[in-house]
């Protein structure tokens, strides 16, 4: 059987019992949300870090990676800790929270809405927490948020009595978190086992291999446009527009794609305008690039085409279905088990 997948096979006609309670989590000193919100941060730095770096490696800047990695650290720090400060004011450090558990689903909500400027300043940490699948996280940003997931749709539960928490993972990222209270801990776990014992037969695809595979294209594919022959500084903004619509449509909605499908166009109007425009000579006369391109120019201007159209099949396989992205991808998947339940 393939790593990826994982076939749920025990049921139990046991019914899970309703249960309902609400409680204010601590957003600043509870544990889990804590460590979920750094975890958020943490990884949207070292994502911006990442893509910095490779942008200064293709661009022949290897002596500024260091200094910008460490000044990518020391802001994503800085913007944790006021994030965390402004949250916690903005909130009382108090999040209350609604949950119900019943035969069929697990359910998560916030009880009260705080004031309008506290949900837009929030929205964005929201956006990012549930793409990453940073459940704690995304219930502070996210104060309208309703979380909800079908028994049948969780791979595994990760039980934490010390913080009275049950984890709810679809197989890939976690989907929702239970916060109990100190007297309903051992019946919540027990409902969350009896909703296991309960699934349908049917098997949990792992789509982060597929993922990675398809950021590793869209990396090497988009390392040419920085180096494309003639076009100089103006390729440099289409090409990182392609590489952050590309990644984003990959791993969050396919939809992103037609800002890659528009930089690519963008791209190659430069490059066909490079080549065809009127040059002075030193030696006297005009010229146009395309007459005078060398081996080296023509195999980087190889690379340059062959980048731009693996990128456009992808985009254009995010957007027809035939390619899913993770978020998207993950939705379509938990209705079709649902389907075949």
């Amino acid at each position: 059987m393939p790593a990826s997948l994982r076939i749920v096979a025990e049921t139990d006609t046991t019914p899970v019992p309703t249960l309902h309670w609400e409680t204010d989590i601590p957003i600043a000193t509870h544990p889990v949300m804590l460590a979920n919100f750094g975890m958020l941060f943490a990884m949207s730095g070292a994502l911006v870090g990442a893509l910095l770096a490779f942008v200064f490696y293709v661009t022949g800047r290897v002596a500024s990676i260091e200094p910008m990695l460490e000044w990518t650290a020391s802001l994503t720090a800085a913007a944790f800790l006021l994030a965390l400060l402004v949250s916690t004011i903005m909130f009382g450090n108090r999040l209350p929270m609604r949950f119900k558990l019943d035969d069929t689903a697990a359910e998560a909500e916030v009880r009260d809405k705080p004031a309008w400027l506290a949900t837009r300043a929030a929205g964005v940490f929201s956006w990012i927490a549930n793409r990453f699948g940073l459940a704690g996280a995304g219930l502070i940003a996210e104060t309208s948020a309703r979380q909800h997931i079908l028994w049948d749709d969780v791979a595994t539960a990760h039980f934490h009595p010390l913080w009275r928490t049950v984890s709810l993972s679809n197989g890939w990222r976690i989907v929702l978190i239970l916060f109990c209270m100190p007297d309903n801990y051992d019946a919540v776990a027990a409902a969350v086992h009896t909703g296991l014992a309960a699934r349908h037969p049917h098997a949990f695809h792992n789509p982060l291999p597929g993922l990675l595979l398809r950021t590793f294209l869209v990396l090497l594919s988009s390392m040419p446009l920085f180096a494309m022959p003639y076009v100089e500084k103006d390729g440099a903004f289409p090409a990182l527009l392609i590489l952050g619509f590309a990644l984003a449509a990959v791993w969050l909605m396919p939809r992103l794609a037609w800002a890659v499908l528009a930089g690519i166009g963008w791209a190659a109007a430069l490059e066909i305008i490079a080549q065809v425009r009127l040059r002075e000579s030193l030696f006297g006369g005009t010229f146009r690039a395309y007459q005078v391109l060398n081996m080296g120019d023509a195999i980087t201007l190889g690379m340059v085409v062959a980048g731009l159209a693996c990128l456009a099949g992808l985009s254009i396989g995010l957007l027809t279905g035939r390619v899913r992205s993770g978020l998207a991808g993950d939705r379509i998947e938990r209705g079709d088990l649902r389907t075949k339940a």
